[in-house]
């Protein structure tokens, strides 16, 4: 099946409601239209045309044809195909596919359709003759041309077509200044308000990571169950990051792991640290996400002494309010979680590791 829809396409482009213009449109309430096409010609595939067409369909009508096909579409996931050869104003540029010719665009020779064909078949340029002294909408040049597009109010994307300047402009700055993060906090790193969890890197509130180009460092890695349990596939989990990027930061947020667990990748260039957390660690740099969770916290012991208590739950919600914290940035860094397993002992011993990680040929070759 083909599915085509293309013209001269037209995006965030609101109703015109100014009663002078022939094209207003005081029917239509909403702004902007959907993407819609805009020219001398349409092109709709077979399909579309069953789409649009079918018998006894309900339609809304507005002022043209040339948002109702945008309307009619739009719901479908249809989107018009920009093609800037296709043009509506009164311009002429050889390689257009298709012109407009009305009697709002007489030519000061009179020419018309056919003297633009009768062009192609004695084999001139198609627009000899004709007013060649605009430049069309969306073409990459206007040389020799009394203008820009650009000057008519004009903002174009060669995929998606055009667009108001003004439009554009306030969606660019609009796109800029979009909260993608929490805001940035005002307490200084490593001050008696924000004092460091992790020297240098991780703080309370904050990392030193989290407002640079480098956020992506990050990795946060939640960990819960007894120390003889990472076992080798847990060590090749860590050192698949650092294959990928060996100035990776891997923070382990463990209840039971000791902090110099996974030192030895720290002899050998890599930056790791395990961050111990329990109920007063917790509480103490208020790492939870509200009351409920911090009553829930507080109540810690009462949990661990029966069967309800999975810690890793609790990491889970952990590692997301860390991750606003440092990595700053919609693409979050990646939370690695160890087997779902509820853990019941608080025990701060930890046994060796099962073996010496040997880190992989790969790590230690992009080291």
């Amino acid at each position: 099946m083909l599915t085509l829809f293309c013209t001269l396409a037209r995006r965030d482009i609101p109703a015109i409601k100014d009663a002078s213009n022939k094209n207003a449109d005081f029917a239509y309430e909403l702004s902007p239209f959907p993407p819609y096409t805009a020219g001398a010609l349409h092109i709709l595939s077979h399909d579309l045309v069953q789409l649009v067409a079918p018998p006894h369909a309900s339609r809304l009508f507005t002022k043209n044809e040339d948002q109702n096909l945008g309307l009619w579409l739009y719901p479908s996931g249809v989107r018009p195909i920009h093609d800037h050869r296709i043009q509506q104003a009164q311009v002429c540029e050889d390689d257009m596919l298709a012109k407009h010719f009305g009697s709002q665009y007489t030519e000061p020779t009179g020419a018309g359709a056919r003297d633009m064909y009768a062009n192609i078949v004695a084999g001139r340029r198609p627009c000899e003759g004709l007013l060649q002294r605009w430049c069309g909408v969306c073409y990459p040049s206007c040389r020799r041309r009394e203008n820009h597009w650009r000057q008519w109010g004009y903002a174009c994307d060669e995929h998606r077509g055009a667009t108001l300047s003004s439009r554009a402009a306030a969606a660019s700055s609009s796109s800029l200044e979009a909260p993608v993060k929490v805001p940035p906090d005002a307490r200084t790193l490593g001050s008696a308000d924000d004092p460091w969890v992790v020297p240098g890197l991780l703080s309370r509130h904050a990392s030193s990571l989290s407002a640079t180009d480098d956020w992506h460092l990050v990795h946060m890695v939640c960990w819960t169950t007894a120390p003889e349990t990472f076992q080798e596939r847990h060590y090749a989990a860590l050192e698949t990051i650092w294959a990928h990027e060996p100035r990776a930061v891997v923070l382990v947020l463990s209840t039971t792991l000791d902090e110099t667990f996974l030192d030895v990748y720290r002899e050998h260039g890599y930056a790791v640290h395990v961050v111990r957390v329990g109920r007063d660690e917790i509480l103490e740099r208020q790492w939870y996400l509200g009351p409920k969770s911090k009553e829930w916290i507080e109540q810690w012991d009462k949990w661990a002494a029966g069967p309800s208590l999975c810690v890793d739950s609790l990491l889970l919600s952990l590692a997301r309010s860390a991750q606003e914290l440092t990595p700053s940035s919609p693409r979050r860094a990646a939370s690695r979680t160890s087997p779902t397993t509820c853990a019941t002992s608080s025990s701060s011993s930890s046994a060796a590791p099962v073996r010496p990680p040997s880190l992989s040929s790969d790590a230690a070759e992009r080291r």
